[in-house]
């Protein structure tokens, strides 16, 4: 409702993508790395379950990141300081 926090949600944006894009990165990766053990090296389905499970975990916590992000300072004129300040007046 606040045109004001526009630069924050559009700041947030960016780095919720950047998060995102880690984390499929990071699985792909992992998936293929499972597949090709599984395929060539015989990696048996215990292992390779808890590979993909903790692969989750880590995607789970890249995302949680997000929960203590701040947006830079100076940003458009409205700092961390000033988007608290627009919350307060609220």
């Amino acid at each position: 409702d606040d045109l004001r926090r526009l630069p924050y949600a559009i700041d947030l944006s960016r780095q919720t993508r950047r998060v995102m894009v880690q984390s499929l990165t990071f699985a792909s990766l992992v998936i293929i790395t499972l597949i090709g053990l599984a395929l060539g090296l015989g990696l048996r389905l215990a292992f390779g379950v808890v590979g993909h499970e903790g692969s989750t975990v880590i995607v789970v916590l890249n995302g949680l990141r997000l929960l203590g992000w701040r947006p830079r300072a100076g940003l458009n004129g409205l700092g961390a300081g000033a988007v608290d300040a627009a919350d307060s007046a609220h």
